[in-house]
């Protein structure tokens, strides 16, 4: 990754959660969990964004380690991880 200055998004990717059959009377969810990295290195406190349709879901940051989680509903999202001074790739 290229490091700039100001606020930048590091990586947009698609995820896919899906879970199996359950009654619909039961909400359903899942967690996305990862860890924020650049050549290797651990990027500790990036804010980690869940969008569907231009608009954010859910959100959560990285801690120290660079480890997130975040619990999504069933769909296609778009995660956006955004940390000062990283460019978009």
């Amino acid at each position: 990754m290229r490091q700039q200055r100001g606020n930048a998004c590091l990586v947009g990717v698609v995820a896919l959660l899906s879970l199996g059959t359950a009654s619909v009377a039961h909400a359903q969810s899942g967690t996305l969990v990862g860890s924020v990295r650049s050549a290797g290195q651990v990027l500790p406190h990036a804010r980690v964004d869940a969008i569907v349709a231009n608009a954010v879901r859910a959100n959560t940051s990285a801690d120290e380690t660079g480890k997130y989680r975040v619990a999504l509903a069933p769909g296609e999202y778009t995660i956006l991880i955004r940390l000062p001074g990283y460019a978009q790739r």
